[in-house]
């Protein structure tokens, strides 16, 4: 950190900006570097050094398999396939388009901006009525010749893995 406030201090240097500490709304960053070079010295007699070992192999060990960024259990693309493996389904990818996936629903659209497609689960009686549900949910109209652009599947297919 104190190392920070030193390359600060060189750039504001470089740079002909510096004022008077006095007229600054920052610290000086010099006064800071040496303040936590201070700080440090004063710690580093207080606390014993042997209470600072890394143990980095045993943190590795720890860590080994842990999943991180996006869970794959939570859908993935691959070769141009969607894929789900928890809830069981795949669809493919047309080319040219990337997906966003989040928890709650999977959107495809083009580069171009020009469509978009949302995947999200919706209650019902049927599928029709989660259609509908879904649609007055987005604010939008269910009326196919008042919202012409607006095509919704209304049936299951289940995957066959």
């Amino acid at each position: 950190m104190a190392g920070f406030f030193n390359t600060l201090g060189r750039l504001s240097d470089k740079s002909g900006g510096s004022i008077p500490t006095f007229l600054s709304t920052h610290p000086d960053p010099a006064d800071r570097y040496r303040k936590v070079g201070q700080l440090a010295s004063q710690w580093q007699q207080k606390v014993p050094e042997s209470g600072f070992d890394v143990n980095r192999n045993s943190y590795l060990r720890m860590i080994d398999g842990l999943t991180y960024g996006e869970d794959p259990r939570q859908g993935y693309v691959e070769s141009g396939m969607f894929y789900h493996p928890e809830l069981k389904f795949q669809y493919p990818i047309p080319s040219g388009w990337r997906v966003n996936n989040m928890p709650s629903q999977v959107q495809m659209a083009p580069e171009d901006g020009k469509a978009l497609m949302l995947l999200t689960l919706a209650s019902g009686q049927n599928a029709s009525q989660a259609a509908d549900a879904m649609l007055q949910q987005l604010g939008m109209l269910s009326d196919v010749h008042a919202a012409p652009l607006i095509c919704l599947a209304r049936k299951i297919i289940w995957p066959t893995w």
